[in-house]
């Protein structure tokens, strides 16, 4: 991983255990800015929490608060944190997940989870994560 960027070095997919969050997740830019509204998913996760934002089209797009929606799951959980941004079919074109990255000084950077492509720079270790806890992932 050494040729990856230094946050996509940082990628952590942990195995799923308990679940800790279930539940609808109201959000917004900053304290007087547009509001959004998602579903939340939360597991503990290895020695840390993994949690799952899926989009549901209401208000503010998920895409849009991500930074803030980091910061703030990972106050509310503590880490180590993982989040990813999942986009039901017909949301944004074609059902997808993807990993939103600690967040950077220019924001966070997004990788794909799933599904992966052939040229996907972490394609063997996001598979084998995968088939152990994708259908976890996805069920809503």
């Amino acid at each position: 991983m050494t040729d990856l960027p230094s946050r996509r070095s940082r990628l952590w997919l942990p195995p799923l255990g308990e679940m800790l969050a279930d539940e609808e997740l109201v959000y917004r830019v900053g304290t007087v800015g547009p509001r959004g509204v998602a579903w939340l998913r939360a597991w503990a996760a290895g020695d840390g929490r993994f949690a799952v934002v899926t989009d549901l089209g209401r208000g503010l797009p998920v895409t849009d608060a991500q930074p803030g929606l980091w910061k703030m799951l990972a106050a509310r959980f503590g880490r180590p944190f993982a989040m990813a941004e999942q986009w039901p079919e017909g949301r944004s074109g074609s059902a997808r997940v993807d990993l939103v990255l600690p967040p950077g000084p220019q924001g966070t950077e997004l990788l794909r989870i799933w599904p992966v492509t052939d040229g996907h720079p972490l394609r063997e270790y996001v598979d084998a994560w995968w088939s152990v806890c994708g259908d976890t992932v996805l069920s809503t």
